[in-house]
């Protein structure tokens, strides 16, 4: 995991929370840039606005921004692996109280799966057993990552099992994800509709 604190113009921060603040939710709302072209030439925007972003996200990276409020029970310790290698979760808004949503990593859960097989075995293992029934005994795995606005978190997703923490106010991040195995997957695919279908609110 690398921290890169400060490293986002907080201008380009501002305007991409007075946009999200257009869009007012109930509990929680997600956008996809695959499925939202406005929300694709917002995000084009702000990493125009970060030469550092600039140098490293390639253009056919997944990009997604989480908007949960206190209500959204169901987005608290969900934890999961993602489908790509390379994650920038990039915090827009975090509320001032101690449950602020921050994000739990549990480092090198599971070796990098070297075919489709044993990516799905793992990941069916832990995101629907480990972390569903027995989430209270993997606890003591996961590390709390405290992050500010204006920092960047880069991880990699892909065998780092994380989840966010209940929180008490508004919490908003860009999620920006590339560098995914097993690209041509209809599973892989299919687990990524599921997950948009899933943060419909």
């Amino acid at each position: 995991m690398k921290l890169s604190r400060n490293s986002i113009s907080k201008e380009s921060i501002s305007q991409f929370n007075l946009w999200l603040d257009d869009r007012p939710y109930d509990k929680f709302k997600f956008y996809f840039s695959d499925h939202d072209v406005e929300f694709q030439y917002m995000v084009d925007k702000f990493i125009a606005q970060n030469e550092d972003l600039c140098r490293i996200i390639p253009h056919n990276a997944y990009l997604v921004t989480r908007c949960v409020k206190t209500a959204a029970k169901k987005m608290g310790f969900c934890g999961h692996f993602d489908n790509y290698r390379t994650t920038i979760l990039i915090p827009l808004m975090i509320p001032d109280t101690e449950e602020n949503g921050d994000l739990l990593v549990w480092q090198n859960a599971r070796p990098e799966p070297k075919n489709l097989f044993k990516h799905i075995v793992s990941k069916v293992w832990f995101q629907l057993f480990l972390a569903k029934v027995f989430f209270g005994s993997i606890r003591r795995h996961f590390e709390r990552i405290r992050v500010d606005v204006g920092d960047a978190l880069t991880f990699n997703g892909f065998v780092n099992m994380h989840c966010n923490m209940y929180l008490i106010g508004e919490r908003r991040s860009l999620l920006i994800h590339f560098d995914k195995p097993f690209s041509n997957s209809k599973f892989v695919a299919m687990t990524e509709n599921l997950s948009q279908f899933w943060a419909r609110d």
